[in-house]
């Protein structure tokens, strides 16, 4: 399973929201953040996954509500916030034709764009 967007997730809302440089950075130094997503769940097949009535993931529509919660949190640049929907659009924009297995694969995925969404902007907006 593709895992960039969910760390493309990250790195956006972490350079959105100043990437917390003050505990990175020495006094005169530079500083660039790096992010590292891993998930041993990608695969299992022990994964036990929720799935709603359009048979995806709960995990999925969190991750959609994540998202929807942040188009209401100004401290986010509204195209920080913008680009972040239209990278779950293009992600999910074919979900629903997914054969089961495949859908049931996507929970992990929807989970870790939830998290990153929710952690990201905590500090920021204050949620």
């Amino acid at each position: 399973m593709q895992r960039a967007p969910v760390l493309a997730v990250f790195i956006l809302i972490w350079v959105a929201c100043g990437g917390h440089e003050d505990h990175h950075r020495g006094a005169g130094s530079a500083s660039t953040p790096i992010a590292v997503v891993t998930d041993a769940a990608i695969g299992s097949a022990e994964l036990s996954v929720k799935l709603g009535s359009d048979g995806l993931p709960i995990s999925c529509g969190e991750w959609r509500a994540a998202l929807d919660k942040l188009q209401t949190c100004r401290a986010l640049p509204e195209n920080a916030r913008a680009s972040l929907q239209a990278m779950y659009a293009d992600e999910s924009k074919n979900w629903s034709q997914l054969p089961a297995d495949a859908k049931t694969k996507l929970g992990p995925i929807c989970q870790s764009g939830a998290d990153s969404i929710l952690k990201g902007a905590k500090a920021t907006c204050g949620w």
